[in-house]
C-alpha cells in the first residue's frame, strides 16, 4: 500500500518564501507582507506562518521587528584587503561560499605599452562569483611567454597567482590603485548589473623579486558586494 506523506505546512510557506527571497522578489531591507496577509496568501493559520517566519529567522534570511514586521536581511558584503597580495578569491575563500573562476577570454594581443619586453602581451578577461553570483570582472595583462604554461582550462576555477608561482616567477610587490567607476555596458552585463551601476575598480602592476613588472591589471567589483579594507598606520615622522 502506497502512503502519501504530507508536507509540513509550514515547511511550504518557509520553502516558498526562501524562494522568492533568493530570486529577488523580497530584495534585502524590503519588508515581507505581514502574518495576516501571509495567513490569507497561503491559507493557512497564523501560528503556521509564526514557524515559518521563526525558520527563516534562524536561518539568517530575515530579521523580525515587534511592531515594525519582518525585514529581508542585507546580504554580507565580500571585504578584500587592498594592500595584500592575494586576490579577492584568496582572500574570501575560507569566509563565504564556492568561489568559482570563469574564463571568458584568452588571446595574444598587441600591447604597446607592454612594461615588459616586446610589444604584446597574453590578455585574459575571468569573471568571478561566489556562490554563484558575479562579484568582480578581472582584465590582466601578461608576458606572452606565459601562454607556453597558461590556458583557458588550467585557469577556470584556478588562482592565477599560484599558477605563476608554480612556473617558477615571483610575486613581490604590487602598485594599486582603487576608484568609484560607473559600470560600462560589458560590465553591467557581466556583473549582472545596470549600465552605470557603481563598481569599485582596482588597478595595478605586479613585480617580481628584481623589481621587474610581470603582471598589470583591472578589476571592477560590484559595488553592492564587495568592501575593500585598509589598514592605517600613525605617521610619526616629524613635520618639517
Amino acid at each position: 500500500m502506497n502512503a502519501t506523506v504530507r508536507r509540513p505546512l509550514h515547511r511550504h510557506v518557509s520553502e516558498t518564501l526562501r524562494g522568492d527571497i533568493a530570486s529577488g522578489r523580497y530584495k534585502p531591507g524590503e519588508v515581507l507582507p505581514s502574518e495576516p496577509d501571509l495567513t490569507q496568501l497561503f491559507g493557512v493559520s497564523r501560528s503556521v506562518v509564526r514557524q515559518a517566519l521563526a525558520t527563516l529567522q534562524a536561518e539568517g534570511l530575515v530579521e523580525r521587528s515587534h511592531g515594525r514586521g519582518t525585514f529581508v536581511k542585507p546580504r554580507e558584503l565580500h571585504r578584500r584587503v587592498v594592500q595584500e597580495l592575494d586576490g579577492l578569491g584568496a582572500q574570501i575563500s575560507g569566509e563565504a561560499g564556492p568561489v568559482h573562476t570563469t574564463v571568458l577570454e584568452f588571446e595574444l594581443v598587441a600591447y604597446e605599452s607592454a612594461p615588459w619586453d616586446g610589444d604584446s602581451a597574453l590578455r585574459l578577461m575571468r569573471l568571478r562569483s561566489v556562490d554563484s553570483e558575479p562579484v568582480a570582472l578581472i582584465e590582466t595583462y601578461l608576458p606572452p611567454a606565459c601562454a607556453e604554461f597558461l590556458n583557458a582550462d588550467v585557469l577556470n576555477d584556478a588562482s592565477l597567482h599560484s599558477l605563476l608561482r608554480s612556473s617558477g616567477m615571483t610575486l613581490e610587490s604590487s602598485t594599486r590603485t582603487v576608484r568609484a567607476v560607473a559600470a560600462s555596458a560589458a560590465e553591467a552585463k557581466h556583473l549582472d548589473l545596470g549600465i552605470g551601476a557603481p563598481t569599485l575598480v582596482l588597478k595595478g602592476t605586479t613585480f617580481d623579486a628584481d623589481d621587474k613588472p610581470v603582471e598589470v591589471f583591472r578589476t571592477a567589483h560590484r559595488g553592492d558586494r564587495v568592501a575593500f579594507d585598509l589598514d592605517a598606520l600613525s605617521n610619526t615622522r616629524a613635520a618639517p
